[in-house]
């Protein structure tokens, strides 16, 4: 599933996505159910997005940064140490990138 417009935010429990465009569906995203997380920099025209695989990587959603409650979510998923600090840090000025972790 792949959808571009979201509301992000989360509980001890995992992610919570609210679709904005799609009369307002939620999709929960289990921290203990996320497998693997790309970060993908693009240039200075675009949102960076996060893909976030889940499910035993079945499944993923794209999540641009932008999104209400996107940069926020990115800081939780990296003090959670679903994305390595060293990596992320590594993103802040990247360009036409994109980081897996785990790799």
């Amino acid at each position: 599933m792949t959808v571009s417009f979201f509301q992000c935010s989360w509980t001890d429990k995992g992610i919570v996505l609210t679709q904005s465009n799609a009369g307002k569906e939620t999709i929960e995203i289990p921290w203990k159910d996320i497998t693997k997380i790309c970060f993908e920099a693009t240039d200075i025209y675009s949102t960076d997005n996060m893909h976030i695989y889940f499910n035993n990587s079945k499944e993923k959603v794209v999540i641009p940064l932008d999104s209400e409650g996107g940069h926020a979510l990115w800081d939780e998923i990296v003090i959670r140490k679903l994305f390595d600090e060293i990596k992320a840090n590594e993103l802040r000025f990247a360009e036409d990138r994109t980081i897996c972790h785990p790799e």
